[in-house]
Formats: C-alpha cells, structure tokens, sequence
C-alpha cells in the first residue's frame, strides 16, 4: 500500500512539473489581451491664457458670493512636447466670495491639437485662494479623455496652477505638468 501512495503522489508530482514546463501559450482573447498591454507614461508641461469669450454665461451676486457659470472663454494650450498643443474651449463655473474672490471653480474642457486626429474633453475642479492684493491662484486638477484619431484611448491627467488678476476672471495665465497614460498595441 505504501508503494502505491508513493508512486501515486511521485506521478502527480511529475505530471505537475511537465505541465508547468510547456513553452506554448494558452490563447489569449481580445478581452484578456487589453490588460497585457504595455502602460505608457509621456511627462508633459503646459502653458494656456485666454485669446477671446465665446459666451459671457452668467454672472450673478447672491448672499455675498459670486455665482459665475458657463462662460465660455476659448484659450491657448501650449505644451512641451509640442504635439498636444491647440485650441482649447474652456467652460467655467465658480462660485466666490464677494470679498474676498476665493472659492471653487470647476469645469470643462476640449482641447482641438493643432496636429494629428482627435481630441480631447475633460474636467477640472480646484480651490481660488487669493494670495496678495488683486491676485488669486487656482490649484486644478485635470482629467482629460482622448477621443478619435491619434487621442483614441489615451487619458491625460495633469496640475495646473492658473494666476487670475480679477473677480470675476477676466485674464489669466496657467502653468502647468501633468502625463498622458496611453497603451502600447
């Protein structure tokens, strides 16, 4: 009986290492094979100001705060490396401290790069704080989704650091950093 326990478990054992030392690949599907791609991290910085409105939106005074939503101010996206600079539509809410201009602003973007296929949309959100007499600094975080073209599947994520000169916001001026997440095929 021992004899049988041993040879029993000495051909499961062997039966385990052969089949862990087969150098073909089980088929993978469509489905698996997106999460075997290769993740790839491109750095960026970036730069944008306002060049004109589209829509002025609404700008209201109530219980001491302004209440700014949808303006629509079109910009410029400058950023290093080049190719995902353009157009971008930025559409701006905010609601602030009459006083104090402080607050929080959120909104929508679509960024048309002045090369290549497709676009991008997005949103942000972040917190006005003033820093000195008539400036204010805004702290955004950006998420951005590529769509058609070139931008198919990517994502961008990025900080942005907007000086603003006036409440509410006329002129402005961001700097940047931030990564596009893209998949190797």
């Amino acid at each position: 009986m021992k004899t049988t326990k041993f040879f029993f478990v000495l051909f499961a054992f062997a039966g385990l290492m052969i089949a862990g030392c087969v150098d073909e690949q089980l088929p993978v599907s469509p489905v698996d094979k997106g999460s075997l791609e290769k993740v790839i991290h491109t750095p960026f910085t970036s730069v944008n100001f306002p060049i004109g409105v589209i829509d002025p939106g609404t700008v209201t005074i109530e219980d001491g705060k302004w209440i700014i939503r949808k303006l629509v101010v079109r910009e410029r996206f400058n950023t290093v490396p080049v190719v995902y600079s353009g157009v971008m539509i930025n559409t701006l809410n905010a609601t602030l401290d009459y006083i104090t201009g402080e607050g929080q602003v959120w909104g929508s973007i679509t960024i048309t790069p002045d090369a290549g296929d497709g676009i991008w949309e997005g949103s942000y959100q972040g917190k006005r704080t003033k820093v000195e007499t008539s400036r204010w600094e805004i702290d955004l975080q950006i998420v951005a989704h590529g769509k058609g073209g070139d931008l198919q599947g990517k994502q961008a994520f990025s900080n942005t650091i907007i000086t603003a000169t006036t409440t509410p916001p006329q002129n402005w001026f961001g700097a940047g950093s931030g990564f596009i997440k893209s998949n190797e095929n």
